[in-house]
């Protein structure tokens, strides 16, 4: 098997705006993933009409089961030929719109419409990642590009969520998920340039 010269591949991806492209999309869309769960909770209880705190816990389960659901789809369509830009594209967009729907949201009955649909779109986010990190690279590269977007997403978690996690402490928890929300469509914009060009190219 060919060794992998770390050096080079680092040099070779950081040289493609695809790459930082990617890069800063994923920074964003980790504080989309991981700060959601942290604030809908609290926010459902303290601004939606007659939820407690189990009704807001059935939300997040009606939410795991949209994700199961789409992972499942994802495999079960695993070898149809979908353009993995626009599927990743139009999954982690969906999930920002709801996001930001969410935090208008004061209402149990469309609070439990959202969470499952909110589980779908992030779920397919979730299973198209590794197909859309791999085309953007070699086979050879793809673990190094892997690394690299991993850790910016660990630097988003650690910056953005406790930013958003402070915003909601300070002034709401809806302007919290609001600003998830905006973290979200950034990422979704990061990689519109790409979609464009693989469009472009069939």
């Amino acid at each position: 098997m060919q060794e992998i010269n770390l050096k080079q591949e680092f040099k070779e991806l950081l040289i493609l705006p695809k790459v930082w492209m990617a890069l800063i999309s994923g920074m964003f869309w980790c504080t989309v993933d991981a700060g959601f769960f942290v604030l809908i909770n609290d926010y459902i209880v303290y601004n939606a009409d007659n939820v407690n705190e189990y009704e807001a816990a059935f939300g997040i389960t009606l939410l795991g089961i949209g994700g199961v659901v789409a992972c499942f789809s994802m495999v079960v369509t695993g070898s149809l030929k979908f353009n993995r830009f626009i599927l990743y594209f139009c999954s982690i967009g969906l999930t920002s719109i709801l996001t930001l729907i969410t935090a208008f949201t004061s209402d149990k009955t469309t609070y439990n419409i959202l969470m499952p649909l909110w589980g779908l779109t992030n779920g397919v986010a979730t299973a198209s990642h590794v197909g859309f990190v791999s085309d953007l690279c070699t086979e050879k590269q793809f673990p190094v590009l892997f690394g690299m977007e991993c850790f910016l997403k660990g630097v988003g978690g650690t910056l953005l969520v406790p930013l958003g996690a402070h915003i909601a402490q300070t002034a709401g928890a809806r302007y919290g998920i609001f600003f998830l929300g905006c973290c979200g469509v950034v990422s979704a914009l990061a990689i519109l340039p790409i979609v464009i060009k693989s469009v472009r190219k069939r």
